[in-house]
């Protein structure tokens, strides 16, 4: 059986392919730019619903089984909702939430972690990046929800991670800390549902 880590070229995703093969699993890096080197790596376009069914029929032909799906692609953009072009909107909610899904439909994985972020578990009013934290907090409704269909699936979200591209001063979450937090849900499989934060105060 194979673990998919979708955004697996760079950053967080990258890591993530890392750790789970020291484990010794067997991982399928997806990538849109950034071909990972040494892995077994697949393109795909998750900004659109055409993108995102070519790169699962590209993959089930590769692929017929998997174990682990970690759902980290997501795109992101800082603006209010006043200033957030209609066509942006769409991209936020296709990445973040309608790929996620279309996976999960199609691979049936064992196992699925998606990557969230901190505070999408609490709805709240912002101006900063509205329309990402509304595709993020739809992501955890589907994480609870395909929880309660019986899945064995879990939300991690991380705070400002070491790559973060409003980082200025401050603190940060290493992808260390992040993978940590996912090795721990997927060695406890009677965890589901559940939501972990990764952040630094």
């Amino acid at each position: 059986m194979y673990s998919l880590v979708t955004g697996g070229g760079k950053g967080l995703g990258a890591h993530l392919c890392k750790t789970l093969k020291s484990g010794g699993r067997e991982v399928v890096a997806h990538y849109r730019t950034t071909k990972p080197e040494g892995e077994n790596a697949l393109y795909g376009d998750f900004s659109t619903i055409q993108g995102t069914e070519e790169f699962i029929q590209s993959y089930l032909s590769r692929y017929k089984e998997t174990d682990i799906l970690i759902n980290n692609v997501g795109s992101y953009f800082i603006a209010p909702a006043s200033l957030t072009p209609s066509e942006v909107c769409h991209e936020l909610f296709q990445t973040n939430l309608h790929a996620p899904l279309a996976l999960i439909q199609a691979l049936k994985p064992k196992q699925i972690i998606n990557i969230g972020v901190s505070g999408s578990h609490l709805p709240h009013a912002n101006t900063y990046a509205t329309l990402y934290g509304m595709a993020k907090l739809s992501l955890y409704m589907l994480t609870k929800s395909l929880a309660k269909e019986g899945m064995h699936i879990n939300m991690v979200s991380p705070g400002h991670m070491e790559n973060s591209i409003d980082l200025q001063d401050k603190p940060f979450v290493t992808f260390g800390e992040v993978a940590e937090a996912i090795e721990f849900l997927l060695n406890n499989p009677s965890i589901t549902g559940q939501n972990i934060e990764v952040v630094k105060r």
